[in-house]
């Protein structure tokens, strides 16, 4: 607030600042403390704060806080379980490297989540010579957004500079290549109000209202980058809290690497 020069609304929200700033250390299960129920519904509710969030793209802010101020009470509760969607709209800063495994249908995977900061590529990018397949994770609706670590940068522009060395690193050059451009449903909703030609994309000369326009404009990004003509790029638009979109997105990616696969046998 104080970089946008955005005061409080209410002066006397400022008393929490203290309370809000301070890093409060808690062990695992234990519940934030009711004081900070006040502190959020008060400063959530004050114009100035909300002025703000609006700015968000400018700070590189979290974009499903909306998501959990507006349901408080639920979170406070004592009996709090964190719900399936509070699970996907949460969010964990990924450093160094983290291996899961997983069943899905008959087959096994290991699937290697990355650091997307530019801090973390050098620890991850030699580590992966002839995997499978590579999931290329987009935030479609950050075209409008800053970078956590540089806030003159551009989170869509970032993401096709790093997309361009990895789809044609000879570390993956037997890898399949699948893109998810994600959080489609927050990139249909802001196109109305912050079209992508304002943030660096003035070649498009489609209608930058239409999210099928918009949203082909940034695939084609993506595919023209691939310098490999004879690999395909898989590009899906998938939104991840929707689990039922990314569950038939995710069984058109099993058949794709299933096939893939079979053609190694054969070959």
């Amino acid at each position: 607030m104080t970089d946008f020069n955005i005061p409080f609304e209410h002066e006397n929200n400022t008393q929490y600042i203290p309370m809000i700033t301070e890093e409060k250390d808690l062990r695992p299960y234990e519940p934030i403390p009711l004081e900070y129920l006040k502190a959020f519904k008060d400063m959530w509710a004050d114009p100035g704060i909300q002025k703000t969030v609006d700015r968000g793209n400018e700070f590189a802010l979290h974009d499903n806080l909306s998501y959990f101020f507006e349901d408080l009470d639920r979170l406070f509760t004592k009996e709090f379980v964190p719900t399936d969607q509070d699970v996907l709209r949460a969010r964990l800063r990924t450093t160094g490297i983290t291996e899961t495994h997983f069943d899905l249908g008959s087959l096994q995977y290991r699937m290697f989540d990355v650091g997307g900061q530019r801090s973390e590529r050098k620890k991850w990018i030699h580590c992966f010579e002839n995997v499978n397949a590579l999931l290329f994770l987009v935030a479609i609706s950050g075209y409008d957004q800053c970078l956590a670590e540089d806030k003159d940068g551009n989170q869509m522009q970032e993401a096709l500079m790093l997309w361009e060395s990895i789809a044609n690193s000879h570390w993956f050059k037997h890898s399949a290549l699948i893109l998810f451009l994600n959080k489609i449903d927050l990139f249909k909703a802001k196109l109305n109000h912050s079209p992508i030609t304002k943030f660096g994309f003035s070649d498009f000369q489609g209608d930058t209202t239409s999210w099928q326009q918009t949203s082909k404009y940034f695939m084609d990004k993506f595919v023209a980058l691939n310098r490999s003509p004879g690999r395909e790029v898989y590009g899906h638009f998938t939104n991840a809290t929707d689990t039922d979109l990314l569950k038939v997105t995710m069984a058109s990616v099993q058949d794709m690497i299933i096939q893939r696969n079979l053609q190694r046998l054969i070959l």
